[in-house]
């Protein structure tokens, strides 16, 4: 498999198209992509922004250790001012990947709509309450 040929998106629906085209018009006015970036569509979607040039923000489930610096493409992204690796900084660096918990994700996801502010796509929880989301996220930042 070539690795630089595109990823077919299995998962693509109506949905997912209509989600692509409204991030590719919002960045083109401007707007940031904001996002963990954890499952398969919303990776497929860093990807395009990056592709188009778009300014990303990432935020990440571990820690980043003392004098961090992102690899390859990615440090020439931060070097270009197109992408920024954001972390909760009371979640400790850890060597290799770090298990992505359901609560972390709640968390990161919360935390991308903070940034975004009255900006921010909605986001379907699904089941998890607010409240415990926010109190979460009130002791990772604190």
């Amino acid at each position: 498999m070539d690795k630089n040929a595109p990823r077919e998106v299995a998962f693509a629906s109506e949905v997912f198209e209509e989600k692509r085209q409204a991030m590719l018009e919002a960045a083109q006015c401007g707007a940031v992509i904001v996002s963990p970036f954890l499952s398969q569509g919303e990776q497929a979607l860093c990807r395009l922004a990056v592709e188009q040039g778009f300014p990303v923000i990432q935020l990440r489930n571990q820690g980043l250790p003392p004098l961090f610096k992102p690899q390859g493409r990615f440090f020439d992204l931060c070097a270009q001012g197109n992408y920024l690796l954001l972390a909760p900084r009371t979640w400790k660096a850890t060597a290799g990947k770090k298990i992505l918990t359901r609560e972390d994700a709640l968390v990161l996801n919360r935390i991308a709509q903070c940034l975004c502010g009255a900006d921010a796509q909605p986001i379907h929880y699904h089941g998890a309450q607010p409240q415990a989301i926010d109190a979460r996220l009130k002791d990772v930042l604190s």
